[in-house]
């Protein structure tokens, strides 16, 4: 590889990965892939479904957020999605006396 050769890395932003470029070839232009964060929402998903919270409607709230969250990230919106992550936190926080032991 060039120095002044063009190079695209793609990659889920994984910090391993994201080093290995940089080390690679410092000048190089970097894509995030949507597709493993979207995955990890999914599991997210799994694991509300597993946690036992009194109220339905938070449950729903959250679940809602998620998909919201899912869909922002899919459609390449940072700005949403960084505000949707900033809402599904303070979601989080408000129901966590809501989740039974």
């Amino acid at each position: 590889m060039q120095n002044n050769q063009q190079v695209v890395f793609l990659s889920d932003g994984g910090e391993t990965v994201r080093n290995l470029q940089l080390y690679l070839h410092p000048y190089a232009e970097y894509l995030l892939e949507w597709f493993h964060p979207t995955m990890r929402i999914t599991v997210m998903k799994q694991m509300v479904t597993g946690l036992r919270i009194r109220s339905k409607r938070t449950r729903a709230r959250i679940d809602r957020l998620l998909e919201r969250l899912k869909w922002a990230l899919w459609h390449g919106n940072v700005y949403k999605t960084l505000q949707k992550l900033e809402d599904l936190e303070e979601e989080l926080v408000l129901c966590q006396g809501e989740v039974e032991g």
